[in-house]
């Protein structure tokens, strides 16, 4: 119902930008649930009326603990060794002892990465990217990828066999794909 409303208000130039989107959104539902007839409640009325008109009704407002940076970050799992270290981007970590053989999310961020063992932060280590200036050579499986960094690359499959020279570049977000010296593929790290 609030789409119908949200695109008439987009086409007459009513809403500009995303904060007042969420204006004529909060404004929506604020009307829906305390002005709306509902034709399935007693007598008519707002959803509001009947639930806070209700005497035994406990109100608990809702806690969220949300991680909300891990959202906005890249998150990878690994498996603890035996030695309590974990390998991320060809850099290995110490974890303190007892996670042998645990799997752990590693939560990266600009300038550091975050480990976690079931949503408990376990480590948190300072981070930079380590940059490769030389070019690398890598070997396209049959399923037409290129492992780097732990992490399978797609090529094509059409070249499985076929040997390419890979290079980072861009502080190490980006990988450049060579075959034969001519740029195959820039990929995202």
């Amino acid at each position: 119902m609030f789409l119908l409303e949200a695109r008439n208000e987009i086409k007459e130039g009513g809403v500009r930008s995303l904060a007042e989107f969420n204006t004529l959104f909060k404004k929506w539902v604020e009307w829906y649930n305390t002005e709306k007839p509902h034709r399935s409640l007693p007598e008519k009325g707002p959803p509001g009326s009947r639930y806070f008109a209700t005497e035994w009704r406990v109100f608990q407002p809702l806690e969220v603990s949300e991680k909300w940076k891990r959202w906005m970050a890249e998150v990878e799992v690994r498996r603890v060794n035996k030695s309590n270290e974990i390998s991320y981007k060809s850099q290995k970590y110490a974890l303190p002892p007892g996670y042998s053989g645990v799997r752990v999310e590693i939560v990266e961020y600009d300038d550091k990465i975050d480990i976690y063992y079931r949503d408990h932060l376990v480590q948190s280590r300072a981070y930079t990217v380590p940059t490769r200036k030389r070019k690398e050579t890598r070997k396209i499986a049959n399923a037409g990828t290129i492992g780097y960094k732990g992490k399978y690359h797609t090529i094509d499959y059409k070249l499985a066999g076929k040997t390419v020279e890979v290079q980072e570049i861009n502080g190490g977000k980006n990988l450049l794909v060579y075959l034969n010296g001519v740029l195959l593929k820039t990929l995202d790290l």
